[in-house]
């Protein structure tokens, strides 16, 4: 049996797990007569996989419900509930399009391109995502992913991320759809200042304006490095991953790379979500060329 993940000193359910209560979970859908049965899901995401169920109903689109720590604690019936409650909030009509037909319609209307933003996540993924069919480029000990933010939802925007078979479907390029992605984030740059203080000490935080993922990303823009460099007064800074959405920026002279990669290691550990987490490495950057470059410091 594959091995259980910890999630805040609890664990979520394996895939052996979550198969073995479909024949109670279904057999409590015909007793209730609900329009949908379950079968096991799972998507390959950031630092992993999640694994749940899909709601199917027979229709060409079925909700995917992805499982959090609370499952392990329900009973059959309460998970249930659960699950046909979310069916009822996000219930999927046959009037509905698919993500294929979405992308072909944004395609064709030239829109495509308008909403493609990039999100940085940790090279632990290359193998699950290589598999997955995931489109990425590799900068450091990063992978450069793309995601299309389709729609807006109740609960935030709904995305794709972009696999090599939606490029080949489409005949795009990777490097129109890195420019692109590029492009769209640059315009939403937010800079907000964390601390500075008359010891001359400053920290601010690099996000993008609407606060949604990939905001990290957003130190591989050399405009961003520009305008942080004219901010602190200096081409020497360093950049510390604080998650996927957000990258904070510090000058050289703040503290010794062990020090910050303490410090990074342990925002990691301590404040945030396995799948939100970038890397426990650091990001020197200096001026070289007329460039403001990035390099990596990783921890031992």
């Amino acid at each position: 049996m594959e091995e259980r993940r910890e999630m805040n000193g609890q664990r979520v359910m394996t895939r052996d797990e979550l198969e073995m209560r479909l024949p109670a979970l279904n057999h409590i859908a015909e007793q209730r007569d609900a329009k949908f049965r379950l079968r096991y899901a799972e998507k390959t995401v950031n630092n992993g996989i999640e694994r749940g169920y899909t709601l199917d109903a027979g229709t060409r689109v079925s909700v995917n419900v992805y499982q959090n720590e609370s499952w392990v604690q329900m009973p059959d019936e309460e998970l249930f509930d659960t699950l046909n409650d979310l069916d009822g909030r996000y219930c999927v009509t046959e009037d509905q399009e698919t993500i294929g037909e979405r992308l072909n319609a944004l395609f064709k209307s030239g829109e495509l391109f308008e909403k493609i933003y990039p999100v940085v996540v940790s090279e632990n993924n290359k193998e699950n995502f290589a598999e997955a069919g995931i489109t990425f480029d590799r900068y450091l000990d990063m992978l450069i992913t793309y995601r299309v933010e389709l729609m807006q939802m109740n609960d935030g925007i709904g995305t794709i991320r972009l696999q090599d078979s939606h490029l080949e479907t489409f005949g795009i390029s990777r490097q129109k759809i890195r420019e692109a992605a590029f492009a769209n984030l640059e315009g939403i740059v937010d800079f907000m200042t964390l601390r500075d203080d008359a010891s001359g000490f400053k920290m601010v935080a690099a996000t993008r304006k609407d606060k949604q993922f990939g905001g990290a990303a957003s130190m591989l823009l050399p405009s961003v490095r520009r305008r942080l460099a004219e901010m602190f007064g200096t081409d020497s800074l360093v950049f510390l991953p604080s998650s996927i959405s957000e990258v904070i920026v510090v000058a050289q002279t703040a503290g010794e790379p062990e020090t910050l990669l303490a410090m990074v290691h342990e925002i990691n550990e301590m404040e945030v979500a396995l799948e939100e987490r970038l890397t426990d490495s650091i990001y020197p950057m200096r001026l070289a060329d007329g460039e403001y470059r990035l390099s990596v410091i990783r921890p031992k």
